[in-house]
C-alpha cells in the first residue's frame, strides 16, 4: 500500500487523509521526503547555467515540497493528541530533520550561487516580493552559518542537533507537566463566582478522576473556561484559579528548527501554540 504521507490528496484543498494515516507511516515518509529534498537541493547547486533568481533562490524555495507536507502533518498532529510513540518517532526524526537543515544551510555551492544572484541584485529588475525573498535567503545563509570556516561550522551542526533534541525535551517535559496538572477543590465556597457550567464540568473532571469536589485542569475546554470565568468574577478562588491555568506554558518551541534559509512552508515544523 503507498505511503499516504507521500501521495497527493485528492481531498478539497489537498487536505491530509487522516483516515488512512498510520504511525507506522511518519518514519518512511520523512526519510523519502528528505531524500527528494537533498536530490533537489543537489540539481539546484549543480545547474550548469549562471546562477539567477529563477534557477536558484526561486528554485531553492518551491523546494522540499513533500518534507513541509509531512512535517506539517506530524509536528501538528504531534501537538494536537501526542503519544509516547509519536513522542519516540519525534526523537528519531529529530536529528535527521537538523541533518537536512545542515546539508542545506552550510552547502558552498548551494550558497555560492546564492551569494552571487545577491551581489548582482542591483542589476536585476525584481519585484519587491522577489527582493525580499532574496535577501532573506542571503541573509539565511548567513545566519546558519555559511560563511563560518569548516571548524566552526561542524560545531555549529553539532550544536544545532544538540538543540534540537534539548527542545524536544523540553516540549515532552511541558506536555507532561501541562496533563499532570489539576485544581482540586472541594469546599462550594471556592467556586464562588463561577457560572454553572464551569461548575458542571469541574464535578464531571472529578468524576472521572476519581475525585471529591470539583477538578479543573489544563486541557480544553476546563482551562480556557475556568480562565475566563475567573477574570470575569474576579473573587479570590477565582482569580487563584485563573493564576494557575495560565501559570503553565501552552505553547512550545519548535521541535526540529528550519535553520536552513527558506521562507516557505517549512515553518510548519514549529510547535502551534
Amino acid at each position: 500500500m503507498d505511503n499516504p504521507l507521500l501521495v497527493s490528496s485528492t481531498l478539497p484543498f489537498g487536505a491530509p487523509r487522516f483516515d488512512l494515516i498510520r504511525q507506522e507511516h511518519y518514519l518512511p515518509a520523512f526519510r523519502a521526503a528528505i531524500e527528494a529534498g537533498k536530490a533537489e537541493v543537489d540539481a539546484i547547486a549543480a545547474n550548469p547555467e549562471a546562477p539567477s533568481f529563477a534557477n536558484t533562490v526561486e528554485a531553492l524555495e518551491f523546494s522540499g515540497a513533500a518534507l513541509d507536507r509531512v512535517s506539517g502533518i506530524f509536528f501538528n498532529l504531534l501537538e494536537a493528541e501526542s503519544d509516547d510513540r509519536m513522542q519516540e518517532i519525534a526523537e528519531e526524526v529529530s536529528p535527521l530533520l537538523t541533518d537536512f537543515d545542515m546539508y542545506v544551510s552550510l552547502n558552498e555551492a548551494l550558497f555560492a550561487r546564492v551569494k552571487a544572484v545577491y551581489d548582482g541584485r542591483s542589476a536585476l529588475d525584481l519585484a519587491p516580493d522577489q527582493s525580499k525573498l532574496l535577501e532573506e535567503s542571503y541573509k539565511g545563509f548567513v545566519r546558519s552559518g555559511a560563511l563560518l570556516g569548516p571548524e566552526d561550522k561542524k560545531t555549529y551542526a553539532r550544536l544545532e542537533e544538540e538543540l534540537s533534541l534539548l527542545e524536544l525535551k523540553y516540549g515532552k517535559n511541558v506536555l507532561d507537566a501541562t496533563n499532570a496538572f489539576t485544581l482540586d477543590l472541594t469546599d462550594e465556597k471556592d467556586l464562588e463566582g463561577l457560572p454553572q457550567y464551569i461548575r458542571d464540568l469541574g464535578a464531571q473532571t472529578a468524576k472521572e478522576k476519581g475525585k471529591p469536589g470539583w477538578v479543573f485542569d489544563l486541557t480544553h475546554p476546563s482551562a480556557a473556561n475556568t480562565t475566563m470565568a475567573a477574570s470575569a468574577a474576579r473573587s479570590p478562588t477565582c482569580a487563584a484559579a485563573s493564576r494557575s491555568c495560565s501559570a503553565m506554558p501552552t505553547g512550545r518551541p519548535t521541535s526540529s528548527r528550519t535553520a536552513w534559509p527558506r521562507t516557505s512552508a517549512t515553518s510548519a515544523r514549529c510547535w502551534t501554540g
